[in-house]
């Protein structure tokens, strides 16, 4: 009974979603890209993330929002707007290794210089 209740309940779901309404044709659902806007949304932490100095942070997001631009962009069919995201894209991953220079570099430092005052 209660897989039969269940079943009804899913059947129902399948119909109110997946059905066009009057038509009683199939709605295949449209493959939504919002790796885009995902990225969009990680990549404005990251900025605020490296404009606070939090660089361990923003170089997080910023490979985040990279991995998630290049998924974006497997999926866009739009040429002009590839090509604007493509362009905003090489400037993050610019900033990125940017602070990941940085932030290796920094380790470098602290490594050396971290044993002197030991009692």
């Amino acid at each position: 009974r209660v897989q039969r209740g269940l079943s009804a309940s899913l059947l129902l779901c399948f119909v109110v979603f997946w059905v066009a309404k009057g038509t009683g044709r199939l709605i295949l659902p449209k493959m939504q890209n919002n790796f885009i806007p995902d990225a969009i949304d990680i990549v404005s932490k990251a900025i605020a993330a490296d404009n606070e100095g939090d660089y361990d942070k923003a170089l997080s997001f910023y490979r985040d929002a990279l991995s998630r631009f290049t998924l974006g962009l497997k999926y866009e069919k739009n040429e002009s707007r590839k090509k604007l995201i493509i362009e905003r894209v090489e400037g993050y991953m610019k900033r990125a290794e940017e602070l990941r220079d940085y932030l290796n570099k920094q380790a470098e430092v602290d490594k050396q210089g971290g044993g002197g005052s030991g009692g």
